[in-house]
């Protein structure tokens, strides 16, 4: 089984867990799961993505609480509610786009942050990648999909992400992708 196909399944689970858990807790009608919370890169130290990869969720939550408010540029992209969009349009691209925005490992159970923690190792592939989308890629599949929205938030959306992980492959970092849920 490929890597992509467990990333792939391992996303399904999260999201039905965070469904299951939303209407078992429901004391009214079923409310629709909300993953759309504004989305987050940080390019963060090597040995923070080791730490993380071997901590528990409330350490992980704690972890991105604290960088959610201390980090600043060049080490942070804010995608806000974009990263859906982008998420959606890079999956349509060659396999390290894929890695962009929910690519990586979960670190969390969605609650309150859907975390992925894309490795020091696999950040200058998917840079690569993503400095070879065109505007015109990016527009056209933007509008092959379907998608609603204000296209020049996500074009920014995509440059603040290609220039973080330029910058975390240069710099050997990890990237770490945040949405409050």
């Amino acid at each position: 089984m490929s890597t992509e196909h467990l990333d792939t399944n391992l996303l399904i689970r999260e999201l039905c867990r965070a469904m299951l858990d939303e209407v078992a807790t429901s004391d009214s009608n079923i409310r629709p799961l909300q993953v759309t919370g504004l989305g987050r890169h940080f390019a963060i130290p090597a040995e923070d993505a080791h730490r993380l990869t071997r901590s528990n969720g409330a350490d992980v939550t704690s972890y991105v609480a604290r960088i959610d408010e201390e980090w600043e540029s060049p080490w942070l992209a804010d995608t806000d509610r974009t990263w859906e969009s982008l998420h959606r349009c890079l999956m349509t691209g060659p396999t390290p786009l894929r890695y962009a925005i929910l690519g990586g490992r979960p670190l969390t159970d969605g609650s309150p942050y859907l975390t992925r923690l894309i490795p020091p190792d696999q950040v200058p592939l998917t840079a690569d990648a993503l400095a070879d989308v065109e505007e015109g890629w990016l527009r056209g599949t933007f509008s092959a999909l379907g998608l609603h929205g204000d296209f020049p938030w996500a074009r920014e959306g995509l440059t603040e992400v290609r220039d973080l992980f330029t910058l975390a492959a240069k710099t050997r970092r990890a990237v770490l992708f945040t949405a409050n849920t």
